[in-house]
C-alpha cells in the first residue's frame, strides 16, 4: 500500500501500487451500487451464502464490511458478524479471480484483525488457501463443541436465519467446512 487518499465525497481509499484501488469505505451516493455488486457476488458464488442488497446494505452502514476497490468494480470483500460479547465472526469473504494468489485476501484479513483487536475471530471455510492464510494469522483449527455456547447459538442463529440459508447450508454441507479461531489472550 502506497498512501491514503481521502476523496471529496468523503470516501477513504487506501491506494494499491497495481489499479489504484484499496480498502473503500463507499461514500452514501456509492452504497447502493457497492451492496448491489456485493449482493450478486453472494447469490453466485457457490461458498458464500446469500445476502440481500438491503442486507448488504445495512452491513455497510454499520461497518461490517471490508471492501477491497471502488464503486464500479469490487475486487474483494470480507464481512464480521458479532456471535457474542468479544466474539466475531469473519463470513462472506471474497476476492476476485483476477486478484487471487497476490495477497489481497490475506490484506483483508489483517484488515479485519487490526479492526476488532481484542475481538476472538473465528473464520469457518473449506478452502485450503483460506486455512493457510489463517495458520500464518494466528488462527488455529477448533471443534465446534469446544467453543462457548453463546458462540454456537449465535452461528446457529446466522446460519438457518432464512430459507434460502438452510438451503445453502445443505448444499454446502458436505464440502467440508473447518472452523478456525483467533483467540486474545488477556493476560
Amino acid at each position: 500500500m502506497k498512501e491514503r487518499n481521502i476523496s471529496h465525497d468523503g470516501a477513504i481509499e487506501v491506494i494499491f501500487d497495481k489499479d489504484k484501488t484499496g480498502f473503500y469505505c463507499p461514500s452514501t451516493k456509492d452504497v447502493l451500487s457497492v451492496s448491489s455488486q456485493i449482493s450478486q457476488i453472494t447469490k453466485r458464488e457457490f461458498l458464500l451464502s446469500p445476502q440481500t442488497e438491503q442486507e448488504v446494505k445495512r452491513d455497510i452502514k454499520n461497518g461490517r464490511y471490508v471492501i477491497i476497490g471502488n464503486s464500479e468494480k469490487i475486487i474483494g470483500f470480507s464481512k464480521t458478524n458479532l456471535l457474542a460479547p468479544n466474539w466475531m465472526e469473519i463470513s462472506k469473504s471474497y476476492v476476485d479471480p483476477d486478484y487471487r494468489r497476490q495477497g489481497v485476501y490475506k490484506q483483508m484479513k489483517e484488515e479485519v484483525i487490526s479492526r476488532n483487536l481484542g475481538a476472538n475471530l473465528i473464520s469457518i471455510t473449506a478452502s485450503p488457501a483460506v486455512e493457510y492464510v489463517n495458520k500464518g494469522l494466528g488462527f488455529e483449527r477448533q471443534k465446534l463443541h469446544t467453543l462457548p455456547m453463546p458462540v454456537v447459538k449465535a452461528l446457529m442463529k446466522e446460519y438457518l436465519s432464512s430459507f434460502e440459508k438452510v438451503i445453502f447450508q445443505i448444499k454446502n454441507s458436505f464440502v467440508g467446512k473447518r472452523i478456525w479461531v483467533r483467540k486474545v489472550y488477556i493476560k
